[in-house]
């Protein structure tokens, strides 16, 4: 029994110097929490692209609408809905109805020539070109939002791969971790019943 054990104690202090060692050259601290860590930033980086690329989509079907108009065609830009829902042009777009309102009522009274009339044609003018230069605007800025919502996609597409990577790392590291750690259980489990034994 006395040979035995000697035998057992030098096997369970091997096995409890490899899982050191092991420990040690991994650079392991915590292992489960390392993996949980990696876990949740796998989780919330899929999270961020599923998002980010619904956005593009969106942005992309929008961007195929204004191709098929054509970028010159305001008027027919104007009636998207992405464009008439945005708050500066349903601002501008009541003043421009307000501008014709008094443009028509000016005009029941005087001339073409008169200068209340001319006035009010020339804020008209200007109000509509306000107006065209804000769906302009907006075209420019969705075109502009497509653009880094793609460079998004493709640096959390990029980003995924490597915690994906990093995640498969960790789960062999915890894998040969764990088989060392249960070696070391067993060890001590055995040399704890001959060491009761010889006692």
């Amino acid at each position: 029994l006395n040979t035995r054990l000697f035998q057992l104690r030098v096997q369970l202090d091997e096995s409890e110097e490899k899982l050191q060692a092991y420990r040690e050259a991994q650079k392991l601290v915590d292992i489960e929490g390392i993996a949980g860590l990696v876990t949740q930033e796998l989780e919330q980086t899929s999270e961020q692209l599923v998002t980010a690329r619904t956005e593009k989509n969106n942005l992309q079907s929008i961007n195929r609408v204004i191709s098929e108009y054509g970028n010159n065609n305001l008027e027919l830009l104007g009636s998207m809905p992405e464009i008439t829902s945005h708050k500066v042009v349903q601002d501008v777009k009541r003043e421009v109805i307000l501008v014709e309102r008094k443009v028509s009522e000016l005009s029941e009274v005087y001339g073409p020539k008169h200068p209340k009339i001319i006035s009010a044609k020339a804020e008209l003018a200007t109000v509509k070109s306000n107006l065209n230069k804000q769906i302009k605007g907006l075209i420019t800025g969705i075109e502009k939002e497509l653009n880094r919502i793609t460079r998004t996609v493709s640096a959390l597409e990029a980003d995924l791969v490597k915690i994906r990577a990093e995640y498969q790392e960790i789960t062999r590291k915890e894998t040969a971790y764990n088989q060392l750690k249960r070696e070391v259980e067993t060890n001590r489990n055995i040399f704890n019943t001959f060491l009761s034994r010889s006692r």
